[in-house]
């Protein structure tokens, strides 16, 4: 096998107890998520929801619980919509768990929204010497501020804050409430053509000045681990359930197996697929092999969970497809289908075990329901556990997504296999990318995070990206949004 890591050959036995031990925390799970037959995300190909991660992660960060969302976005984002749209929801599903902090401001009252508290500039400046303020800043000659008691005593109370503010606070209020609380900045954004062509429907600047505009807002848009990034690519009812999930610490991720970005098999599959999606009309996607079902939480949690699955797997694993195949199912249109080998499935039970086992401590028995009616499977005894997932476990590089008739499937799939059949898509996995993969709209999916096989992700490079390190000081292996 193509695989340089102590874990690159694996006995069955070896192999079998691998697998018992990194799934045999599923049982406790809330609600258990299969390990569908179409391991691609968002939804997952026919599986049952997925997990939802632990009590902890649900209800926020640190120590003292409670997250802070200081939203963030540059013109044209839609990012008035999108908050004003989730609030909505927040309220219409009476979700006291997420609340909007109003702001003090200097500015008359007609020109107030419902989310600030008009005052004069007197008032202001005693309500600040009287250390009545969290943060305060200026901007344009108005002043703003949040309120100390309202803040801190929601995050006492374990609430998710969210708060329109100035970039220039996030530093301070990481610093200030990171030890205890999760503190994200809220990135709402799109594309650089969408924000310039949303720009110019407004009528009020030139192209030349739109684009210089949007080159200025993109080179500081905010990076690193604490950055939620919405991007509002979609309709605006599914930007509005992305910034709503965010809110609640409830947003989709899934683990991908990925070529390097620098290697010549990454180029040839991102042409392929772009090839594939330029002529049926579609959107194309990166490359990847989803490796477990999908889970959600917090970004903070599953980072966390990426960083440890990615310690435990070896640091390569060839991909190698037998068939190209054909789907009716969105995210399943043309497919080639991976050969289930030892390293893979080993490398699927692993992070199936790390992200919805609780680590793999536990039990020698698991649940899982399949793909299909009358198909759920209980408490299976560990002698069974690796049978089940060559059964369970239907490894494949997605090529097309799309909703397309069976004759355009049927030609489609024919033209990527060509004359040396699927295995000309065969690939060697270097990398496991963190994806956020809530809702059905792929364009608006998010990588959070991107590192190489069997590496010790132990510290983020803030700036300019999210860069996680190798043990050795110093050496980035990989940055992303």
């Amino acid at each position: 096998p193509s695989c340089h890591h102590p874990r690159s050959a694996f006995s069955s036995a070896a192999l079998k107890m691998a697998f018992v031990r990194s799934i045999g925390g599923l049982a406790a799970a809330a609600a258990v998520s299969s390990l569908p037959s179409a391991p691609c995300p968002a939804p997952r190909c026919g599986a049952t929801p997925t997990t939802t991660m632990c009590e902890a992660a649900a209800a926020g960060g640190g120590g003292g619980g409670g997250a802070l969302y200081l939203s963030s976005g540059p013109s044209g984002a839609g990012k008035d919509t999108l908050l004003l749209g989730a609030r909505a929801d927040l309220r219409t599903e009476e979700d006291e768990s997420v609340s909007f902090m109003q702001r003090h401001i200097t500015r008359d009252p007609s020109k107030c929204t419902d989310l600030e508290i008009p005052v004069s500039l007197n008032e202001f400046n005693a309500m600040e010497a009287n250390g009545d303020f969290a943060f305060a800043w200026d901007a344009h000659g108005t002043r703003y501020a949040l309120n100390k008691a309202t803040l801190e005593g929601s995050l006492r109370a374990k609430k998710r804050m969210v708060a329109n503010v100035s970039r220039s606070i996030v530093d301070d209020a990481r610093r200030r409430y990171g030890d205890e609380h999760e503190v994200y900045v809220l990135l709402i954004t799109a594309d650089d053509a969408a924000l310039e062509e949303r720009l110019l429907g407004r009528g009020r600047e030139t192209r030349e000045e739109v684009s210089a505009r949007v080159a200025r807002a993109k080179m500081m848009e905010p990076k690193g681990e604490h950055v939620v990034k919405i991007n509002n690519m979609g309709s605006v009812n599914t930007g509005v359930e992305l910034v709503k999930k965010a809110l609640q610490g409830d947003l989709k991720y899934s683990l991908w197996l990925a070529p390097s970005q620098s290697s010549p098999e990454y180029g040839r599959l991102q042409t392929r697929i772009r090839a594939m999606a330029v002529e049926h009309g579609t959107i194309p996607f990166e490359p990847h092999l989803t490796l477990c079902p999908s889970f959600s939480g917090t970004q903070t949690e599953a980072i966390r969970l990426a960083r440890q699955v990615a310690g435990e797997l070896p640091t390569s694993l060839r991909i190698r497809h037998t068939a190209v195949s054909n789907s009716d199912y969105k995210f399943r249109c043309v497919t080639a289908d991976a050969e289930l080998t030892e390293e893979l499935t080993y490398a699927a039970a692993t992070a199936t075990g790390i992200v919805h086992g609780g680590g793999g401590v536990g039990g020698d028995k698991w649940e899982w329901r399949a793909e299909g009616a009358g198909s759920g499977i209980v408490n299976v005894d560990p002698d069974g556990a690796l049978t089940l997932m060559a059964e369970a476990y239907k490894p494949h590089t997605s090529v097309l997504y799309g909703e397309l008739s069976d004759a355009d499937r049927a030609k489609a799939a024919a033209a990527v296999a060509g004359a040396n059949g699927a295995a000309n898509l065969n690939w060697e996995a270097s990398d496991l990318v963190l994806m956020m993969t809530t809702g059905n709209e792929h364009q608006c999916w998010v990588e959070v995070a991107r590192a190489p096989l069997g590496m010790s992700w132990t510290s983020v490079e803030q700036s300019p990206g999210l860069g996680f390190l190798k043990s050795q000081p110093g050496s980035v292996l990989a940055t992303t949004t």
